[in-house]
Formats: C-alpha cells, structure tokens, sequence
C-alpha cells in the first residue's frame, strides 16, 4: 500500500481535470487520508494484486472527486459504507474487465481436459459478485447488527474487542451477530431457507 502523500500527490494533479474547489480538494485530501488504508483492505478481499488494487482506489479517488459535493453531504457515521460500496463496484468492474482481457487472450491455454482444474474467471467473478452482494446486505442490517457484524468479519474483531469498541456487553454482541447472520441469510436466500438454517 502506498503511503498517503505520494499516492496523493498524483490523484491532486488531476484536480484541474475533474474541477474541485480548494475546498472539496481539501476535504478530498482528508478522506483519502481517513480511508486509503480501508479502500486498499476492501479491494485486496477481492483477490486484486498490489498493482490492481492502486487502479481500484485510483478509480475509486477520481469517483470521489467526481461526486465530491455528494460524499460531502453524506453524514461521516456513513460516509464509509459509501467509501466500501464504490471500493466493491469498482472492484467487481475492474475484475469483470481482467475477464474480457483473459476470454481474448485465451486461445493458446490448452483444452480443460490437459490442464489442471481451476475455477474459470467467470466463476470467481461470480463468487465475487456474491460477496458484494453480502456487503450490501450488512449495509441494510439495523445499525448496532451492521456495526457488530462489519467489525467481526471485515475488521477481524473478537466478541470481546466487539464488546469493548462499541460499549455493549459480550453477550449483547453475540446476538446482535447471531441476528445479522440471520437477517443476511433472509436478505440473500428468503425466508425459507432462513427458517432451515436459522
């Protein structure tokens, strides 16, 4: 992951293109300060390699430059779920582009039967669009089941540092997640399947 004020320095020489006042550039500068480390982490759970995941978060930063009057009149409490969620689109995007390249360029890979299985690109965009589709699902939980479950399985937080970050009790945390992973299941698969698994 770049440091902040290289990687800057060339996102901010593209504000003449993209017409940012020195205001919206200032309050720019300051997410990608907040959040780089964030839109690097999301893209690298997309499978992307180092150089991948800097075209992510600088398509992600000309985004955010585009629509800096938007994000800025997003609630900060929000404006990072709507961080991940452009970081998650352009990921996709960006993946579902390395497809088409991969399909062109395919013709000198041998028949499946003389190679070793792997999952074909498809498949893993496919899976990848899944996942997308469970963090959205996490975004439309009731608040303290998003907060307990975002920071379980995106952050990596135990029960207890769960706990202690967002002052519940360690048992108030184990239902809130047990009650997000049951809303998830409802959200993705229906109420049937949430009664099978729940």
């Amino acid at each position: 992951m770049p440091a902040a004020p290289h990687f800057l320095k060339d996102h901010f020489a593209m504000k003449k293109k993209v017409k940012l006042n020195e205001e919206q550039a200032l309050f720019i500068e300051c997410v990608y300060k907040e959040y780089y480390p964030l839109m690097f982490s999301v893209a690298k759970r997309y499978g992307l390699k180092k150089s991948d995941q800097e075209d992510v978060v600088s398509n992600v930063m000309v985004s955010l430059m585009n629509n800096a009057a938007t994000l800025k009149s997003i609630p900060p409490d929000e404006r990072q779920y709507y961080i991940i969620r452009t970081v998650i689109s352009t990921s996709i995007n960006h993946l579902k582009k390395q497809s088409t390249i991969i399909k062109v360029s395919d013709d000198h890979i041998p028949p499946a039967n003389e190679r070793d299985p792997v999952p074909d690109t498809e498949e893993i965009v496919s899976l990848r669009m899944e996942l997308a589709n469970v963090l959205s699902s996490i975004m439309s939980l009731p608040e303290k089941e998003s907060q307990c479950i975002r920071f379980k399985y995106l952050f990596d937080r135990n029960n207890a540092q769960i706990a202690q970050m967002t002052g519940l009790s360690e048992n108030s945390v184990n239902q809130y997640i047990l009650r997000a992973r049951k809303h998830i299941r409802s959200l993705l698969y229906g109420n049937g399947d949430d009664e099978q698994n729940g």
